[in-house]
């Protein structure tokens, strides 16, 4: 039975009715028709709350194992933060901060003793502190670290959940949150979670922040591997980084300590707390940092009429005062390792995994045989609150004050639940488009030698293309499978996976259980009924105790409609050549311009990047999903290059819109190189002005951010660079560069570089060229070549018809120089020789 209710206005036990059973609540009716539909509550309607307990309309009462998202972690109706509530709402509530209040001070005081830092600026909801820091970091990045105004980047995680803002929801990967949002706003780079290696090597010179959860909540109570956070602090000081942690779930006691991040002795430059920051009764957040970070915001440039209200500030300090004097972060430790223990004694071959980090637990169920949001209906009806995210984990999360008898009670609820599901039944995924693709499975699949009994998987096809396919039409295409061995086999998973786009419909007799004799055969029929423009795909598990890898069926196709072709895109430059690059560095930036021939507008649905190396490759810049590009107009894409490997690292961009015929594509090639041991020390980069046709060269890390900056008009790095000696680096055998311009008006609109001193003697006499003084310090070819274990620098000119026409270029990439040439480029031959 129910545990008796602990009540802190009676000693007395409640026993009363538990779970649903009842007509729906006419409130639920009135809501619906009144009430935007952003949300999917569960079908109950909640009047009271006391403690842990929460009590419907209807008198019933329910475990609540929820606490609204970790704001109540006091429990309901505290008596001490409600008495807090009263008494200053009756002396004074709210007078903006156009003047001082009496509880702000120590409110703030006491935020800053807490966290380790020294500032705080309070505001109102979650969101609104994660917007803040997100100011705080940009400004800081500009005013503190220098970075050139407009280039600040912050790095946040996949699977993240910050808010619901339109800049927020800009840089989750939750496609429905983004979903008819756009445009979004830039400057944000995405890594996945608890892989520190990722982080470092997404920094770059204008990286300003990190934000992170140091555990993923709404992701699915994801905890990182131990030891993640404190290294990823290590490589924001490293890199002069702010590590900025939402601490708004998991902060205030909610995983055993006061903040999550203290698990790993980590003091972040910044904190944002909330929920249960307000003890269950108000909205009340902060950001809290240290002066460096704080001390960016002058008076106007940041503020909310609410923020740090008298009211919101008593109960803010009441509430962490309730925390410690009533040990509610020991007990949330204690409670929550014996949850976790209690709950991984729950044996179902529909649990995934139990995890988490004090009363943070996450129930991650096997999504092709049930869901969490099955699972958490079926525990409502037993009287305990509990809420799914993104349909595969159960969240577990209750007050902290929780007792050891209602652990086992709730317990009791779950481990009956998973009883009545069973083993489950296999059930096709949520759709969703997917950006990846598994490998193709192979055709045929033995276990065993030609010679020996074996069974055998075989199928007349593993990948179905539809192509293109006029919305609201239908095509069908079948596949058969067959047991082509001399051993029977069964089926024992047949299932649409779970990145299935919209569109597919999929008949099998092919099912879970069924055994294949030999020469018996079932069939797969494929349906693509395309409702809406867009390239899908999808995918059906064949698995099978065959015994070898498991079969993948897929399928592509692309719905359009009466738009298609009405418009065209191109891009420029094409193909897309990042160059050498030493594995693990990260390129400078190079822009692809993406033009729309027109004539019709066209609206992006769709950017992917994919191919072998796709992950080598970042992206961002002012085209983006729902962003129209007008006829004759264009947006760019601003992308660097990180190889992972060695080699050749070839992918695609594919971009698609409703006005296009086919998909766009357009190849991304780069090549990883080792590092030289050369002791060369400087970069040469290469920067190309399109109005002039104009190439540059330069070493100076003053001279690239000034260009980056825009200082001198609308030059763009190409993406191609060589490793070469600074001119204070006298290495053996290098020479320094002479660097030369056309003289204005009658000599070439080009740059001039030299290591030959007879060559940079006579320049220097030469009317048509200015000499600008030594660029770099190179090593020079001998007989025209140079080392097998250095890379050639070939000068190549465009020779025009006047002197003012004459163009030169410094070439690194065997593929760019083959497409100079075939461009009619006049090839000098090697004047340099650079170091891998």
């Amino acid at each position: 039975m129910k545990p008796p209710i602990r009540s802190a206005k009676s000693t007395n036990a409640i026993i009363d009715p538990v779970g649903l059973g009842v007509a729906p609540s006419s409130l639920i009716e009135t809501e619906h028709r009144y009430g935007a539909r952003n949300y999917e509550p569960l079908p109950v309607v909640m009047a009271h709350g006391e403690g842990v307990w929460l009590w419907d309309e209807n008198g019933r009462r329910y475990l609540d194992m929820l606490s609204a998202y970790s704001a109540v972690s006091h429990g309901h109706a505290h008596p001490r933060i409600v008495q807090a509530l009263i008494a200053q709402a009756q002396r004074l509530s709210v007078t903006s901060r156009a003047v001082h209040t009496d509880k702000l001070p120590a409110f703030l005081k006491r935020l800053t003793e807490l966290t380790g830092l020294d500032r705080a600026l309070p505001v109102n909801t979650g969101l609104e502190a994660v917007e803040t820091a997100l100011k705080a970091a940009r400004k800081w990045g500009y005013r503190v670290k220098g970075i050139p105004d407009g280039r600040a980047e912050i790095i946040v995680c996949e699977n993240n959940f910050h808010g619901r803002s339109i800049t927020i929801v800009g840089f989750s990967s939750d496609p429905q949150y983004g979903d008819g949002f756009g445009p979004f706003a830039p400057g944000f780079k995405s890594i996945p979670f608890g892989e520190s290696a990722a982080l470092e090597a997404a920094i770059t010179p204008h990286t300003a922040a990190f934000l992170v959860e140091p555990i993923q909540g709404e992701g699915g109570i994801i905890v990182p591997p131990e030891g993640y956070l404190a290294e990823v602090a290590r490589i924001c000081r490293k890199h002069r980084v702010l590590l900025l942690v939402d601490e708004i779930q998991t902060g205030m006691g909610r995983t055993g300590k006061f903040l999550a991040s203290e698990h790993e002795g980590v003091r972040p430059d910044g904190v944002m707390l909330g929920k249960a920051l307000g003890g269950g009764m108000l909205p009340v957040s902060a950001f809290v940092s240290t002066t460096e970070v704080m001390q960016v915001f002058r008076p106007g440039d940041h503020g909310s009429t609410f923020g740090g209200n008298p009211l919101a500030a008593a109960v803010a300090l009441e509430a962490l005062e309730v925390l410690f004097e009533e040990r509610l972060i020991e007990r949330s430790a204690e409670s929550g390792a014996y949850l976790l223990a209690q709950l991984q004694t729950v044996k179902s071959p529909l649990i995934r995994e139990v995890r988490g980090k004090g009363l943070f637990i996450g129930l991650e169920v096997d999504a092709r045989r049930t869901d969490a949001r099955a699972v958490v209906d079926r525990l409502l009806t037993r009287g305990l609150l509990s809420k799914d995210t993104h349909g595969t984990v159960v969240r577990f999360a209750p007050p902290l004050m929780i007792e050891k008898a209602e652990i086992d009670w709730a317990v009791e609820q779950v481990r009956a639940v998973f009883a009545e599901l069973g083993t489950g039944g296999l059930v096709a995924a949520h759709e969703g488009d997917s950006t990846t693709r598994i490998l193709l499975a192979l055709v045929c699949f033995a276990i065993a030698s030609c010679a020996a009994a074996q069974g055998r998987f075989c199928a007349t096809d593993d990948a179905l293309l539809f192509g293109n396919r006029m919305d609201g039409t239908l095509s069908t295409a079948t596949v058969t499978v067959s047991n082509c061995g001399n051993q029977s086999w069964s089926f024992t998973d047949v299932s649409v996976d779970p990145a299935t786009g919209p569109g597919w419909n999929v008949t099998t007799n092919c099912a879970t259980g069924v055994t294949l004799p030999p020469g018996a055969k079932c069939s797969v029929t494929v349906g693509f009924a395309p409702t809406v423009p867009g390239q899908t795909s999808g995918g059906l598990w064949l698995r099978n105790t065959t015994g070898d890898s498991d079969p993948l069926l897929v399928f592509y196709g692309r719905g359009i409609d009466a738009q298609a072709g009405t418009a065209s895109l191109t891009f420029v430059p094409s193909p897309l050549n990042f160059g050498a690059q030493a594995v693990g560095t990260q390129s400078g930036p190079v822009t692809l311009t993406l033009v729309n021939n027109g004539p019709a507008r066209l609206v992006p649905s769709r950017f992917v990047i994919n191919g072998p190396a796709a992950y080598d490759y970042s992206v961002d810049g002012t085209c983006g999903i729902g962003v129209p590009i007008p006829p004759g107009g264009s947006c760019t894409l601003t992308f660097y290059f990180q190889p992972a490997a060695l080699g050749n690292r070839p992918a695609n961009l594919n971009v698609d819109a409703p006005q296009l015929a086919n998909l766009a594509i357009i190849s991304i090639n780069g090549t990883g190189t080792t590092f030289s041991e050369s002791g060369a020390d400087a970069d040469v980069v290469e920067f190309y002005y399109p109005p002039a046709n104009h190439y540059f060269l330069t070493a100076s890390a003053a001279e690239k951010a000034f260009i980056d900056a825009g200082g001198v008009g609308a030059w763009v790095r190409t993406g191609f660079h060589f490793r070469a000696w600074s001119l204070d680096n006298a290495a053996p055998g290098t020479l320094p560069v002479c660097r030369f311009t056309g003289t204005g008006n009658i000599g070439p609109n080009s740059h001039f570089f030299t290591s030959d001193p007879n060559e940079c003697a006579i320049l220097k006499t030469n009317r048509f060229w200015q000499y600008e003084g030594f660029a770099f310090r190179t090593q020079p070819p001998a007989a025209g070549a140079c080392a097998p274990n250095m890379i050639p620098v070939i000068r190549f000119y465009w020779a025009g018809t006047v002197v003012t026409e004459l163009r030169h270029r410094y070439v690194v990439d065997p593929t760019e120089a083959e497409r100079m040439r075939a461009a009619g480029w006049l090839e000098e031959g090697v004047v340099f020789c650079a170091p891998p």
